[in-house]
Formats: structure tokens, sequence, C-alpha cells
């Protein structure tokens, strides 16, 4: 032998140089990374990254002038992950329309002011074709039918329950022209 180490294996390998020279010293804190020709064990970690999630929700317009039936019916849509903006009139919602995102309009027929008929007229005029669902207390056949004429795709009656608005508001929505 001529006093140099036997080295049979890359691990004997290492722990040669490893007691041949000393180790660096480490420049400050931080975790300790292997060099990239170090072999890993296992599949690569990497840190967890949260990232909010964004999710679509497709948009409502209800013009309800009935305070109590108007956040009812917002907690309830919001709950069906839908993004709800109350009007209390249908002038308010027109007077707002130029700065609006095209959606689906759910409006009562009785309002003060102009009421949901006007309203979808309104719309219709300004040849805005987004689909509109009209709710009415009354029995009334006459406004249906001329709701239907004016434009609006779906007719509730109230009282309603929560899955029959639920589905005629999701049969509306892929009628939404997108921007």
């Amino acid at each position: 032998m001529d006093g140099t180490p036997r080295i049979s294996t890359p691990s004997e390998a290492r722990r040669v140089r490893a007691r041949a020279s000393p180790a660096p010293a480490k420049a400050g804190p931080g975790p300790h990374f292997p060099p990239r020709s170090a072999k890993r064990n296992g599949p690569r970690q990497f840190p967890i990254r949260r990232t909010r999630r964004v999710i679509h929700q497709d948009t409502l317009y209800l013009l309800e002038d009935d305070p109590a039936v108007a956040l009812s019916l917002s907690a309830l849509l919001r709950a069906d992950r839908l993004e709800v903006h109350h009007f209390t009139s249908a002038d308010s919602f027109l007077e707002a329309l130029g700065s609006l995102k095209p959606g689906c309009v759910l409006t009562d027929i009785h309002m003060a002011g102009t009421n949901g008929i006007a309203g979808i007229q309104e719309l219709r005029a300004r040849d805005i074709q987004w689909p509109v669902i009209v709710m009415t207390g009354s029995l009334d056949e006459d406004a249906e039918a001329l709701a239907r004429a004016c434009g609006a795709v779906e007719f509730l009656h109230k009282p309603f329950g929560r899955e029959e608005m639920v589905r005629a508001i999701r049969r509306v929505l892929p009628l939404v022209p997108h921007a």
C-alpha cells in the first residue's frame, strides 16, 4: 500500500473528502440546501404556497321595492354563489345601467315609479338583451302576457320557493351576453 486510502463506493469517497477538507462556514442564517449534484432521496419538496382562488360569480340585479323581501332574496341568492346588486326601483337601476356589467335581472312588476314591465321595455329600447325574470304577487294573466311580450324570459308567482327561483335563474344565466 502506498498510504492512499482505498475507496470502493461513492459513500466512502464522500467521507474521505469530508475528512480531508474543512467544512465551509455558513453564510448567515437560513436553511441548508444541498448542492445540485447531490443525490436526492424521494420527490423534490417545494414550499406550499396558498393562493386565493378567484371564483367567477354570475351577476344578478334584483329590482324589489320591499326591503324585507329584497333582504331575504339577496341572502338566498348570495348563498347560491350569485353576485347580487339590489335596486329599490326600476328607475335607479336604469340610471346605473351604464356602469353595470351584463347580468340577469330579477324584477318585481309592481313598484313605485317605473314598474317592472316599463323597466323591461326600457332595457329593450336601449338594445340591452339581458335575460329578465319577472316576479309578482298577483295572478294577473294579462300582466304575465305583457311581460313575456316585452322580453321577460321567466315568470315567478309569489310566494315561490327557493328551489323554484334558483332553477329559473340557472336556466336564464346562459343567456347573459358576456362583455
